[in-house]
């Protein structure tokens, strides 16, 4: 729409619209749940093959670090945007095993969720898997705003980080957060560079925008960079329209400042980061999730970045819709040999969005696929228990007719999932699964071991202790088997099932 029409709305800048509230809204209202129910998708972003890519590229960071510093120094490493902690905890558990297989001493890091929904802080907080990471000083929670926030208060340490108190470079982790913050929107008709101001209507699962476009005929932003970028656009593009990522930016410059050092940006979202990718655009639509989220620009992201003296590490080959970027702020990155070689060898030769394609191929040919095939495919993924989930029900299929040799590796498998395994308190009880697969497999004792791990995670239920009743029933563990049906009887007196139990024979053991 242009100037002319409906003059009536509420037009203001796409960053500046009340539209974004919408997000804000839902996150706070929905807090956990958003990801819990699925409504928000988010194991594209926080697989455990995603994390094990950034991970190595913090690795390199830090060894690059490693050469030119104090190593006693903390690095810290703020993720974003944190939400449901799965990410992080991924990283973190990469981050230990690669660690431990260099021989290169690295700064001490800090991990640092960041959020802005105080149900989530205080999640990470009284979260089990995540104890051991607090005491060691590896991990902490901060409230951060990415539209306003310029300093860091970290809860578990009582310390606040501000403006230049660090030495270290800062490492930000931002995966699928740069699409849901407010952002601009500018068209480029002839050699014309419009702002495109908006107003909105909001059904069910779409956003339906209006727009009115001005001509910019000066300066839009008081940083000339941003300016910059705008009229490379202007010279560059035609008859297209494109976000500009000016909050995103201004983030990264707050975030930044906190040191006397650089900045390195890890993110992984849905964008472009090709010039030619942003040609021929019309007028966006926006789909809603609950929430709702855009297209990232990372090009003009990186174009900043070069602009700032720094260096981009953008996928040198086509890929679908994730794109995963790395940004270095450092005048002296040309010294940073660690960090191209980690992005060349864990993007640009694999990188996540070649993942995500050979999973979806996978769950379509899911009815043909052997075991053989299913364990590479997990491997392949880094143990993430998703994957593994929605293979389950096939590998149970193919699991009779298994050798020994075959089922002992399949073993080996499951245990590395439990291990990448970080629970949000999901309906899906991942333990439980586990202890069934390993009693039909015959593997009593591991069978056990899942379903204690799933009373410790779900709380009792009746199933949970009848199945582990079997199984001390299978190991001859007498005594144990008496004490567990007796205190299972008093918690679940009307469950049925438990009578069976009475009739096994002891003295058969």
């Amino acid at each position: 729409m242009d100037s002319r029409q409906d003059q009536t709305k509420s037009f203001t800048s796409l960053s500046q619209s009340p539209l974004w509230k919408i997000n804000t809204d839902y996150y706070q209202s929905t807090g956990l749940e958003a990801w819990r129910s699925g409504a928000v998708p988010h194991q594209i972003s926080s697989n455990s093959r995603i994390a094990k890519t950034i991970a190595e590229l913090i690795l390199g960071y830090l060894k690059d670090i490693s050469r030119k510093s104090d190593t006693n120094e903390i690095v810290y490493i703020v993720e974003l945007g944190a939400g449901h902690g799965r990410l992080a905890y991924h990283i973190l558990k990469h981050l230990d095993r690669l660690i431990a297989l260099t021989n290169i001493v690295v700064p001490k890091y800090c991990y640092v969720l960041t959020d802005i929904i105080e149900e989530s802080l205080q999640y990470f907080l009284d979260h089990s898997q995540l104890e051991d990471y607090f005491k060691s000083g590896k991990l902490d929670v901060s409230y951060f705003d990415v539209v306003k926030s310029d300093e860091l208060y970290l809860r578990y340490t009582k310390q606040k980080i501000t403006k230049g108190s660090l030495y270290q470079s800062t490492i930000v982790v931002a995966n699928y957060l740069f699409d849901s913050i407010p952002t601009d929107l500018f068209q480029v008709e002839g050699n014309t560079l419009l702002a495109c101001h908006v107003d909105f209507d909001h059904s069910v699962d779409r956003m339906n925008l209006t727009y009115h476009k001005e001509v910019v005929g000066g300066p839009v932003y008081p940083e000339v960079m941003y300016n910059d970028i705008l009229e490379d656009y202007r010279k560059q593009l035609d008859n297209s329209h494109f976000y500009f990522p000016n909050i995103a930016l201004d983030c990264l410059s707050r975030v930044q400042q906190l040191s006397s050092n650089g900045l390195m940006l890890i993110s992984c979202d849905k964008g472009f980061h090709e010039l030619h990718d942003l040609q021929n655009m019309g007028e966006p639509d926006v789909v809603c999730h609950g929430s709702f989220s855009l297209m990232v620009n990372f090009n003009a992201m990186a174009n900043f970045c070069k602009l700032s003296g720094g260096v981009a590490y953008l996928p040198a080959y086509a890929t679908n819709a994730l794109q995963c970027v790395c940004l270095l702020f450092e005048n002296d990155h040309g010294n940073f040999e660690e960090v191209n070689n980690a992005y060349e060898r864990f993007v640009n030769d694999f990188g996540p969005d070649d993942y995500i394609t050979l999973k979806k191929m996978s769950y379509d040919k899911i009815a043909s696929l052997s075991t053989e095939e299913l364990v590479a495919m997990i491997r392949l993924s880094n143990y993430d228990s998703t994957i593994f989930q929605n293979y389950l029900p096939r590998l149970k299929q193919l699991s009779a007719h298994l050798s020994m040799s075959d089922r002992r590796r399949l073993s080996q498998v499951m245990h590395r999932v439990w291990d990448m395994y970080f629970t949000i308190n999901e309906p899906y009880d991942l333990p439980f699964e586990l202890g069934g697969f390993y009693f039909d497999l015959s593997f009593h004792e591991e069978a056990k071991f899942y379903f204690q791990q799933s009373l410790k995670l779900f709380g009792p239920k009746p199933d949970s202790y009848y199945n582990l009743a079997l199984c001390h029933y299978q190991l001859r563990e007498d005594k144990q088997l008496l004490n567990l049906i007796e205190n299972a009887k008093k918690t679940f007196p009307d469950y049925d099932r438990f009578v069976e139990l009475d009739k096994l024979n002891l003295s058969a053991n």
